[in-house]
């Protein structure tokens, strides 16, 4: 290999390495990006977390499969505290809903402040996926009770605005006001210093510690009357001096809750919290505490103790007293729970106390419910180092105690009856009924209030389940067991009666109807309906059937050999110009399945409507003559051009197949349509006061003139009844997808088809003078004096047309072509609308000739995509691979 060689092959593997260490280093940046680091957690603060990290968070645990109500338990059950996560909770449903917010969001939700010491529980280097599996979380989610004290609603926060307590025991840092009115005035406002004395200027401490408010009243009162005799006058003599004292700012305590809490510590609240009110800030019990048996532990003695159950099943808070400070709050860990599905009210985990009968625990799930089947229990129990089953009666639910680790179904009822049997078909009340002794079919009939007329009364069935659960079918003459010339047939349970319609037995009989007839479609079909009973149902005639002919199409039955190829039997009717059947072909007996058709009069046509508008001496709209009428004709019915008319610019403006011309249904209905307007419009008139009996007539028939419009429009928008342009769209449709053209419908209701009305008014009948046709528009402008250039312009501009001038010198008048022109693709669209581009062969070009209203077009190049770092890698590879080839091929 030669050095050229050697050099081309390391500058590609350099090349390739460089490309794929900048893709590596992208790869590892993103990753590093979105990463999320646990120790973004080590000091838990909601405030301190910014959109972007809370957004990680959130897709973290949405790909890990999390909820929020699992996120929220997981963290709490890491020590987080509970307001931290309920400030989460806000700025996670904030970025949810779009509005980003930043740090310091305050909580809204008013809360009795809480301070964790030292010994609380602090959130440290965890992550999303360290709450604990998804099975865990849904297990702690049914525990009974487990969501009490983590709601944002009760929250069992003391009421302050109440007269204070008469037991309330006065402490340091607690407010004493003392109002003296009467013969003296004074207020006072002290607070219990922490030796326990207020002072009052004239008097000296007054000691209040471990004082109810009741017996710190006295004792004020007593000392206050040294120094306001009124208070207590001497010698009978009245009052004239009155003294109130009252609490103002309550005091702080700290109480503590240890053990098996969800974020145990000590917590600052206010001296009238209970002891509801400290479970819920510290998150109540955790997943292994008790609700049963939460000791107060006050003066190292067990003060009380509170069963939570008791608010959960019968709302009352036995033993929920105001705490004191020192207060200790011990939740001890759960001795048995026992988990119950199935068919009661709440299913759950319970917790239940030693000695406690499953009757107890069905009382804590509410009780059984409607489908249950509350006869036996089903326990699965362990037993030792296995499980044991037990079915449970009844009359031991009272007796039985429930062991830890207890899983206990309520079963449903079976879906079975004892005692129903069914009849369904032609009877009046279909259904299930009571199966009594002696219960016949006859009978059951009765029951259902008597058959149809349309009763198949030669065969009935009765479907039957065997013992075996197999199934048999007992069949019975209907008509004889109701005489009474059959025996009757005994019924069982479960029989299913079927009496069967003589419509079920048979197709469903019908007649089609179509052409010239104002409700096209398919009828039921009625014994002895003749051709004019289907004529009236389906509207009656049109205006375009008379002089016309009905056809009836007969299924051919019965046929001979001889005649297999027939598919139809016809029948022809003549219609007058009456729009009548004459007598005997009125009469005219339809069968089954007939199909009528009524063609339309071979002589009718109705208006085609064209407009001509420009310079001609009648514009306007007109209507042709003659299915073969031309411009030259029309033309000539406007008068001719006018003076300042611009031939060479003329335009036919056609509809497309995107916007046919309309049908006569169409028309009809639209100039119905703006009949009924034109009534009601001089119905509302001020001065018209009295209508016709004939006005009032024919306002009622063209009530549904709108709805029969709507549903028109929307058959012809869906193509129903004009397939053929319904097929040339899709036709259109796929060559536009096939070949990648634009295509757009709505901007394609009309073309332009480029005509030469100098030739068709110097040639009139000739190859240019085109035959008209309905909707065509013929534009006709003034004398046309400029050029206009659109597209890669370096100044599109209009200009002045002058006849002297060639393509390339209108091209300079618009400054010359722009870098992104594609030249060899410009093109003249000229007044008319006819177009001519550009053409060359070899090195000489011949461009378009220019005309007064032309429009010159110059396309812009297609946008050229960069090779990406794969192409590149690929196109050095092929490279490469060439240049060996060539190498041991040279070699």
């Amino acid at each position: 290999m030669n050095v050229f060689s050697r050099l081309f092959l390391f500058a590609i593997v350099m090349f390739c390495a460089n490309n794929l260490l900048a893709q590596s280093a992208a790869d590892l940046k993103k990753m590093q990006e979105m990463q999320m680091s646990t120790s973004d957690l080590s000091n838990f603060s909601a405030d301190k977390l910014s959109d972007a990290e809370i957004r990680k968070y959130m897709e973290q645990a949405e790909s890990s499969g999390y909820t929020e109500e699992q996120i929220e338990i997981g963290l709490l059950s890491r020590g987080i505290p509970q307001a931290e996560v309920d400030k989460l909770k806000i700025r996670m449903a904030k970025l949810n809903s779009g509005r980003a917010i930043g740090g310091n969001t305050s909580l809204d939700r008013t809360r009795v402040s809480s301070t964790q010491s030292e010994g609380a529980s602090t959130l440290a280097g965890i992550s999303l996926n360290k709450l604990g599996s998804n099975a865990d979380l849904e297990k702690q989610m049914r525990v009974f009770g487990y969501k009490l004290f983590n709601s944002e609603v009760l929250t069992f926060e003391t009421n302050l605005n109440v007269p204070t307590p008469k037991d309330y025991t006065l402490g340091p840092e607690d407010e004493i006001i003392i109002d003296i009115w009467g013969a003296s005035e004074m207020t006072y406002q002290e607070i219990i210093s922490p030796d326990g004395n207020i002072y009052i200027p004239n008097l000296g401490p007054i000691y209040l510690n471990g004082l109810s408010i009741e017996r710190a009243t006295e004792r004020i009162i007593e000392r206050l009357s040294k120094i306001y005799s009124g208070l207590k006058p001497y010698n009978e003599q009245s009052a004239n001096t009155y003294a109130q004292v009252s609490l103002g700012q309550l005091r702080t305590i700290k109480i503590h809750v240890i053990g098996e809490a969800m974020r145990p510590g000590s917590y600052s609240i206010s001296s009238l919290a209970t002891v509801a009110h400290a479970l819920y800030l510290s998150g109540g019990p955790s997943f292994a505490g008790s609700m049963r048996d939460i000791e107060i532990i006050r003066n190292n003695e067990i003060f009380t103790s509170i069963d939570v159950y008791g608010f959960l099943i019968n709302g009352s808070l036995k033993n929920n007293v105001t705490l004191q400070d020192g207060d200790i709050l011990r939740i001890k860990p759960y001795i048995n729970r026992v988990e119950i599905l199935g068919e009661v009210k709440r299913e759950g985990i319970y917790e239940t106390k030693e000695g406690e009968s499953f009757e107890k625990l069905l009382s804590y799930a509410g009780g059984f419910t409607e489908n249950a089947y509350t006869e036996i229990l089903k326990v699965r129990r362990n037993f030792g180092g296995e499980k044991q089953f037990i079915d449970l009666k009844k009359e031991n639910f009272a007796t039985t105690p429930t062991a830890n680790g207890d899983e206990v179904t309520v079963q449903g009822i079976l879906q079975r009856y004892t005692n129903r049997v069914q009849i369904k078909g032609a009877v009046f009340r279909e259904g299930e009924f009571q199966l009594v002794d002696g219960l016949t079919v006859k009978s059951l009939i009765e029951l259902a209030e008597g058959l149809r007329g349309d009763a198949f009364m030669e065969r009935g069935q009765i479907y039957r389940t065997n013992k075996d659960f197999s199934y048999s079918i007992i069949s019975f003459n209907l008509r004889n067991i109701l005489k009474g010339t059959e025996d009757d047939v005994l019924l069982q349970r479960e029989d299913l009666v079927e009496i069967s319609s003589i419509y079920d037995l048979n197709d469903e009989r019908y007649v089609l109807i179509n052409g010239e007839i104002k409700k096209s479609g398919t009828y039921p079909y009625f014994e002895n309906m003749t051709v004019e009973d289907l004529i009236i149902r389906a509207g009656g005639l049109r205006a375009s059937a008379s002089g016309s002919m009905v056809e009836v199409a007969r299924r051919v039955q019965n046929s001979d050999e001889k005649q297999t190829n027939q598919t139809a039997e016809i029948f022809n009717f003549s219609i007058d110009k009456s729009l009548e059947l004459n007598e005997f072909d009125s009469k005219f007996s339809l069968q089954p399945y007939d199909q009528v058709f009524i063609r339309r009069s071979p002589g009718y046509e109705p208006q085609l409507i064209i407009k001509i508008e420009g310079e001609v001496i009648y514009p306007g709209l007109y209507s042709l003559k003659k299915k073969n009428e031309r411009i030259s004709d029309i033309i000539q019915r406007a008068g001719g051009l006018t003076s300042d008319g611009y031939p060479e610019g003329a335009t036919l403006i056609r509809r497309s197949e995107f916007n046919p011309p309309k049908t006569n249904e169409q028309l009809r209905l639209e100039n119905l349509s703006a009949l009924l307007k034109s009534v009601e419009k001089k119905k509302s008139e001020n001065n018209y006061i009295v209508e016709s009996e004939a006005e009032i007539l024919q306002q009622k028939r063209l009530q549904n003139v709108e709805d029969e419009l709507t549903e028109y429009n929307a058959n012809e928008d869906a193509g129903i009844g004009r397939e053929g342009i319904r097929m040339k769209k899709e036709r259109l449709n796929d060559l536009a997808k096939r070949d990648s053209i634009r295509m757009n419908s709505s901007s394609m209701q009309y073309e332009t088809i480029g005509i030469n009305l100098e030739e068709i008014l110097k040639k009139p009948g000739s190859k240019y003078d085109l035959i008209l046709q309905e909707g065509d528009i013929l534009s006709i402008p003034r004398q046309l004096q400029t050029v206009r250039m659109r597209g890669e312009f370096l100044y599109p501009v209009t200009v002045r047309y002058d006849e002297g001038l060639n393509f390339r010198k209108y091209i300079s008048k618009a400054g010359g072509f722009s870098e992104d022109a594609r030249r060899k693709k410009s093109y003249v669209l000229y007044a008319n609308g006819s177009v001519d581009r550009t053409k060359s062969f070899l090195f000489w070009k011949n461009y378009p000739q220019i005309d007064a209203g032309a429009e010159v077009i110059v396309p812009k190049k297609p946008e050229k995509k960069p090779l990406s770092a794969q192409a590149w890698i690929a196109l050095s590879t092929s490279v490469a691979t060439l240049a060996l080839v060539v190498q041991q091929l040279v070699n």
